[in-house]
C-alpha cells in the first residue's frame, strides 16, 4: 500500500513541475489547543490560487519550499519540499523571506543517508509521509520544547523521524524522562512513536487527550507519572498504545507506585484503555458516581484481585476484564443487559460469577478460558436464566453450576483458623451458596493466651500463612498420659497440590500419613498415643495457606479396636497405581494402619465417539479410556463446504452469506418471525446514494438491532436504551457500500413484530463529492488525481459529479478546482 502511494505521489509531482496540478500540505491545528474533553483536528489542505499563494518551487539556502495561503491564519506560509545542501547538521528555518515556516512535506528529506542531525523550530505543525524515509545516519533530532513536539501532526507513523532510530534533544540536553508541560491538553498522533530512548513519562493535570499510536514501540518506557487518578481519569486514549501504561506495565500516583486504586467520586467514565496493562493493580474501587467502564480499561491487569462495580454502572466495555487472571470474583452490577465480547475472557482464576437478571445477552466469548468457572449466581430465575442469548465460546460459564434467586444471607466473619465467607440462598441449593472467602486471622498469642479465640499457646499450633518456601518444618503436640489424641485441621487448611506436603506421625515416628492440596481441610485425624507430629514440607515460594488446627482432643481411655474399616481406598486403572486403603478404628477413628499400594494394570480400555463433519467444522474421533480418562483425538476429515442457507444464513453453523441475504429497498416494513431467542434474522441494504438510514420495530416484543458493514464489523447496536422494549437505530451510510441489519429478540414466540425501513439520500448531488460521503474535502481531489493517472476507476454517476467545470471531461482542471474549494480559495464552482 505503502508502495502505490508513493508511486501515485511521484506521478503528481511531475504534473505539479510542469504546471498542470498544485501542491499543498497538510496543516493541522496545534493539538495543545484542543478542548477539555475532545481532540480536534482539523486538517486543512492548503492551494494555491493566482492572487493568493504561489505553489511554483523556490530555494532559500538549499531548501525548497513553496508558499500557500492559509485563511485561518491570514497569512501567506512557507512549507519545506527538499535540502539540496551537503551539511549533515541541519537547521530548518523558522521563516523565509518573512513568511513562517510551518510544514515539512512528504518525502522532503527522503534518501539523505548523510543527514546526521536536524533541528525543528517552534513553528512547525505538521510533517508530512515518510519525510525522513532512509535518512539511516540520523542521529539526532533538536527541538525548542516538549510542548512544541507534542503539537506537531505526523501525518503517518514514518512522518516521525524518532521511528528512524534518532533521539531527541530539548535545549541541547538528550530527552529520556520526558515531563509534559502543565496548560498541555493533548499530545498528537505518533508524538514518540518507536522512541527507544524514552525511559519515563510524566502528566500534568492539564492532560484530556493522547493520539493514536503516541506511545507504540516504546519499549524501554518504564515509568509512567501522573499527578492524581482523577485527572488520568479524564484522559481520552485514542488505542491502546496511546497510553504509555502498555509498555511500562505500571502507574505512579503522586510519587507512589499504584497497587490500590479507588476512583474518585465525581467520575462518571472510566476511558477506553484507562489502566491496560498495567501489573501493579491489585484492589480497585469505583464510587457509584461511575456510570461506564470503557472498552480494555483494566484489560491485562494480571494481579488484580478485587473489583468493586456499583450498579450505577450500565455500561461494561468490550475486553474491559480480558486477561485479568488473578481476578477471583465478579457482581455484575443490576441493569446491565449486555455483557460484551471478551469482557472476562481469560480470566483464569475467576471461580465465581454473580449476573443480575436484567442480562439479557451474553456476547461473544465473554468468558471464554475461564476455566476456573465453577459457580454462576444469577439473581433471577431459571426460566429467565435460559432465555439468555449465550453467543459463542462461553462453555465455561454454561457448564458451570448455577444458582438461581441467589439473595445474600450472611457476611461470615473469619476467625483465628476458618475462613470467613459470603453465604447465598439458592432455590436449588438447601444449605446454599458459600463464596468470596477471606482467610483465616490466625492466633495472636498474648502471656500464653490467644487474644481472640481463648486457647492456651500450646493448643495454637499452625505454620505462617502463607507458609515459607523450600522450608522444612514440624510441630509437636504431646499430652501427657493420653492414649490417643485427635487433630481437627481447619477448613482453610491448604498446600500447593502435588508439590508441597503435609506429614503426621505417631509417637514412634511412624508416618501416618501424607497430604497435599486440600486433602486435610476441615478433616479430624485421630493418632494413637500421646504425641503426634505434623511436619510441613514445601520446595518452591508458596502462596498457600499452610495449616492450623481447629481443634486438639486427647483421650486417656483405652479402646480394643474391635470394629474396623478402610478409607482411602482406590482402584487401579491402566495409567495410576491405586490402594488398598487405611485402617480406622469405628470406635475411637483411630488411624490403626497405613494401606498397601496397587500396581497399575497398564491397559487401556478405550471407547470411540464420532463426529462427523458439517459445512463449517472438521469431523474426528475421539478415543477416551473408560478408566483413567487418557483421551486421543485422530481420524479427521475436512468440512464438507455444503452451506444449506436459509435467508441467507447457514442452518447447520450459522455462517452468513451476504450473497443470499434477502434485501430491503430502503423505505419498507416488513413482519418479523423470531421463535427462538437464540435466533437473529439478517437483510443486506446497498444504497445508490449516500444518505441516513433509519430501522426500528413496534410492538410489544422485546428486540434488539444491529447494523454491520459488509466484513460483518458492528457499526451499531441497540436494544432499547431502557426506555420501552423496542430498538431504533440511525445511522449514516454510503453510496454502493453494502450494509448487513441484524433483527433478534429477547423472549421467545412465534408472534411476528414489524420492522419498518426508511432511507432519506442526501436532498442533491453535492458536485465535487466524488466519494459520495456528503462532504467535499481532500480526499474526493485524491481519487479524482489517481483516476486520471489511471489507478482508479469510476462509474457515470460519480463522473458527472466530478465534472465540477460541466465542460464534459474530467481534467486536472477538476481537480484543481476541487483543491481550492476545499481551502476556500473558491466559494462555487
Amino acid at each position: 500500500m505503502r508502495k502505490s502511494n508513493k508511486v501515485i505521489s511521484a506521478m503528481l509531482s511531475v504534473l505539479m513541475v510542469s504546471g498542470m496540478f498544485t501542491a499543498m500540505p497538510l496543516a493541522v491545528n496545534a493539538a495543545g489547543t484542543a478542548d477539555t474533553n475532545e481532540t480536534t483536528t482539523s486538517a486543512a489542505v492548503q492551494s494555491a490560487d493566482d492572487t493568493q499563494s504561489d505553489s511554483e518551487e523556490k530555494e532559500y539556502n538549499d531548501f525548497t519550499y513553496y508558499t500557500y495561503f492559509n485563511e485561518e491564519n491570514n497569512r501567506t506560509e512557507a512549507v519545506i519540499q527538499g535540502y539540496r545542501g551537503s551539511d549533515s547538521d541541519v537547521v530548518i528555518p523558522n521563516s523565509i523571506d518573512g513568511f513562517v515556516v510551518t510544514a515539512i512535506s512528504m518525502y522532503a528529506f527522503s534518501g539523505r543517508s548523510d543527514l546526521a542531525s536536524i533541528t525543528i523550530p517552534s513553528t512547525i505543525q505538521s510533517i508530512g509521509e515518510d519525510a525522513f524515509l532512509e535518512c539511516d545516519g540520523l542521529k539526532k533530532v533538536y527541538v525548542s520544547s516538549i510542548e512544541d513536539w507534542c503539537k506537531i501532526d505526523f501525518s503517518y507513523p514514518d512522518a516521525n523521524p524518532l521511528r528512524r532510530g534518532a533521539d531527541l534533544y530539548v535545549d541541547n540536553k538528550l530527552v529520556t524522562d520526558v515531563t509534559i508541560p502543565d496548560g498541555v491538553k493533548s499530545i498528537g498522533k505518533y508524538a514518540f512513536y518507536g522512541y527507544s530512548s524514552l525511559k519515563s513519562i510524566s502528566f500534568p493535570s492539564s492532560i484530556r487527550s493522547i493520539g493514536e499510536d503516541a506511545f507504540s514501540d516504546c519499549t524501554n518506557l518504564d515509568e509512567v507519572y501522573a499527578t492524581n487518578i482523577e485527572d488520568w481519569c479524564k484522559i481520552k486514549f485514542e488505542d491502546e498504545f496511546s497510553n504509555p501504561i502498555f509498555y511500562a506495565r505500571k502507574i505512579y500516583i503522586g510519587g507512589e507506585l499504584a497497587t490500590d486504586i479507588t476512583i474518585p467520586k465525581g467520575i462518571t467514565k472510566i476511558c477506553d484503555y484507562a489502566f491496560e496493562n498495567c501489573d501493579t493493580i491489585t484492589n480497585v474501587v469505583i464510587p457509584n458516581s461511575v456510570i461506564s467502564i470503557g472498552d480494555s480499561a483494566f484489560r491485562s491487569c494480571f494481579n488484580l484481585k478485587n473489583i468493586s462495580i456499583p450498579n450505577s454502572v450500565v455500561n461494561i466495555g468490550v475486553e474491559a476484564f480480558l486477561g485479568c487472571s488473578n481476578l477471583e470474583k465478579v457482581e455484575i452490577p443490576d441493569g446491565i443487559k449486555f455483557i460484551k465480547d471478551y469482557t472476562f475472557a481469560y480470566c483464569e482464576n475467576l471461580t465465581t460469577i454473580i449476573i443480575p437478571q436484567s442480562v439479557k445477552e451474553i456476547g461473544n466469548l465473554a468468558f471464554d478460558g475461564d476455566y476456573n468457572l465453577s459457580n454462576v449466581l444469577f439473581k433471577g430465575s431459571k426460566s429467565q436464566w435460559d432465555s439468555i442469548n449465550f453467543t459463542d465460546g462461553n462453555t465455561s460459564l454454561v457448564e458451570s453450576v448455577i444458582h438461581y434467586d441467589v439473595k445474600l444471607v450472611e457476611k461470615k466473619a473469619p476467625t483465628c483458623v476458618d475462613k470467613g465467607y459470603d453465604l447465598y440462598s439458592c432455590s436449588e441449593c438447601s444449605d446454599g451458596v458459600k463464596i468470596n472467602y477471606t482467610d483465616p486471622l490466625g492466633h495472636n498469642v498474648v502471656s500464653g493466651i490467644c487474644e481472640r479465640c481463648g486457647k492456651s499457646e500450646e493448643d495454637c499450633v499452625e505454620s505462617a500463612h502463607p507458609y515459607n518456601g523450600d522450608s522444612d518444618e514440624s510441630w509437636t503436640i504431646y499430652k501427657k498420659n493420653a492414649t490417643r489424641i485427635a487433630v481437627v485441621f481447619s477448613d482453610s487448611t491448604e498446600t500447593e497440590a502435588n508439590c508441597d506436603y503435609i506429614y503426621l506421625y505417631d509417637k514412634n515416628g511412624e508416618e501416618i500419613g501424607k497430604y497435599s492440596g486440600t486433602e486435610l481441610a476441615g478433616k479430624k485425624i485421630t493418632v494413637l498415643g500421646d504425641t503426634v507430629k505434623i511436619r510441613l514440607v514445601s520446595y518452591v515460594d508458596s502462596k498457600w495457606f499452610g495449616f492450623s488446627l481447629s481443634n486438639i482432643v486427647p483421650y486417656y481411655d483405652e479402646c480394643l479396636h474391635s470394629s474396623t474399616r478402610f478409607e482411602n481406598e482406590k482402584s487401579p486403572t491402566c495409567g495410576e497405581e491405586g490402594y488398598a486403603g487405611d485402617l480406622i478404628c469405628n470406635n475411637c477413628e483411630a488411624f490403626l494402619k497405613k494401606g498397601d499400594i496397587i500396581p497399575a494394570t497398564g491397559k487401556h480400555d478405550l471407547e470411540m465417539t464420532v463426529y462427523p463433519p458439517t459445512c463449517g467444522e472438521r469431523g474426528y474421533t475421539d478415543y477416551t479410556c473408560k478408566n483413567c480418562g487418557y483421551s486421543y483425538t485422530d481420524d479427521y476429515i475436512e468440512p464438507t463446504g455444503n452451506h444449506e442457507y436459509i435467508d441467507g444464513v447457514c442452518k447447520i453453523c450459522g455462517a452468513i452469506s451476504l450473497e443470499n441475504l434477502p434485501s430491503i429497498s430502503g423505505n419498507e416494513t416488513q413482519n418479523v418471525i423470531i421463535e427462538d431467542t437464540g435466533v437473529r434474522k439478517y437483510f443486506k441494504f446497498t444504497p445508490s446514494q449516500s444518505g441516513s438510514l433509519t430501522f426500528y420495530s413496534t410492538g410489544s416484543r422485546d428486540t434488539c438491532g444491529g447494523l454491520y458493514d459488509s466484513d460483518m464489523t458492528e457499526l451499531a447496536y441497540n436494544d432499547d436504551n431502557e426506555e420501552d422494549r423496542n430498538f431504533r437505530i440511525s445511522y449514516n451510510v454510503n453510496a454502493r457500500e453494502t450494509y448487513v441489519l441484524q433483527i433478534g429478540a429477547f423472549d421467545s414466540s412465534d408472534e411476528g413484530f414489524n420492522v419498518t425501513f426508511n432511507f432519506e439520500p442526501n436532498k442533491e448531488t453535492l458536485l465535487g463529492d466524488v466519494n459520495g460521503d456528503g462532504e467535499i474535502t481532500i480526499v474526493d481531489s485524491t481519487i479524482l488525481q489517481k483516476y486520471i493517472v489511471g489507478q482508479t476507476t469510476l462509474d457515470d454517476e460519480t463522473l458527472n459529479v466530478a465534472d465540477v467545470n460541466k465542460d464534459g471531461a474530467i481534467t486536472v482542471v477538476d481537480a484543481t478546482l476541487i483543491q481550492k474549494f476545499v481551502v476556500k480559495g473558491i466559494t462555487e464552482f
